[in-house]
């Protein structure tokens, strides 16, 4: 995703409940990998609607030239980290949540169920 952090506020006020399966920008995976690291550029700071987060610039690069999906319809996606895609979803309205992350040979997933809280619904 180009801007991830707007997808994730229109998920939250427009649904009562979703889930999501998505890779983020995980510090401990490429402590682990840091060979991945230079597919990244420096995280960037943004702010949307009262929430502020970090992306960081994945360059899909060499990625572009297979025949199967690679990850985005740009030649790059921004990675958001593990909390701020938990925390923008509280955020915006999905703040009842469970999540588990796992680890695969490219990158590191969330998979999150977020529901609107019954109070607010």
């Amino acid at each position: 995703m180009a801007i991830p952090i707007e997808l994730l506020a229109l998920l939250a006020k427009r649904c009562r409940a979703g889930f999501i399966w998505t890779v983020f920008y995980d510090p401990a995976f490429y402590q682990r990998y840091p060979e991945k690291l230079a597919t990244f550029s420096s995280p960037e700071i943004g702010e949307l609607e009262g929430f502020n987060y970090r992306v960081h610039r994945h360059h899909y690069g060499e990625a572009l030239d297979w025949n199967g999906f690679c990850g985005g319809a740009q030649p790059y996606g921004h990675w958001l980290e593990r909390e701020h895609i938990l925390g923008a979803l509280s955020h915006f309205g999905l703040s009842r949540q469970a999540s588990f992350t796992t680890e695969n040979v490219h990158a590191t997933a969330l998979q999150v169920m977020a529901m609107r809280d019954e109070k607010t619904a």
